[in-house]
């Protein structure tokens, strides 16, 4: 606790009559200690984990120049508790991470399905109204040059009929064959 002296050299503003000022200072420590508990020496503070937890943080009364961690009458070292506390923080970023990629996959192929079946839904409408017109024998690919051969090759096998009508020229799009 703080002297008289050390009071004074702090040039905390105390009455100059000594037994008054000594008298203000052990007033403000009693009311210090009744509010935080004592000021010298050792204490117990006792915080239980559970649901109401408030994330790993303990606020303690006074400062403190070291703590011991109990867990069932075993005391934890430091280092150890750290980790855990540590691995709990990382644990609880990755399922939020987690979960926040499912939902956004989730609204991506919401999107997708959703965009397929106005182009269904439009290209039904085009060919009610003959505006379109869609040939079931045909089907247009494109791909890239060097994996023509081997299409063709395996369509030759399957017995399928492949016909090349044209190919993409950079810079002018395509030049039909």
């Amino acid at each position: 606790m703080i002297t008289l002296s050390e009071a004074r050299a702090r040039a905390i503003p105390l009455p100059l009559d000594d037994g008054v000022a000594q008298d203000i200072i052990d007033e403000q420590e009693a009311w210090l200690a009744r509010r935080i508990g004592p000021l010298e020496g050792s204490r117990t503070e006792t915080f239980h984990v559970g649901l109401g937890a408030t994330g790993g943080k303990v606020g303690l009364r006074r400062p403190t120049s070291s703590v011991a961690v109990v867990d069932g009458g075993a005391t934890l070292a430091t280092d150890r508790t750290r980790l855990a506390y540590t691995r709990a923080v990382v644990g609880a970023a990755e399922s939020s991470a987690a979960a926040a990629v499912l939902a956004h996959r989730a609204q991506r192929v919401a999107l997708v399905a959703g965009g397929a079946l106005l182009a269904a839904a439009l290209a039904v409408l085009l060919i009610r109204r003959r505006v379109l017109q869609l040939d079931r024998r045909v089907l247009l690919v494109s791909i890239p040059a060097e994996k023509g051969a081997v299409l063709e090759a395996s369509f030759a096998d399957s017995g399928l009929a492949l016909a090349r009508i044209g190919r993409v020229v950079e810079g002018t799009g395509l030049a039909l064959a």
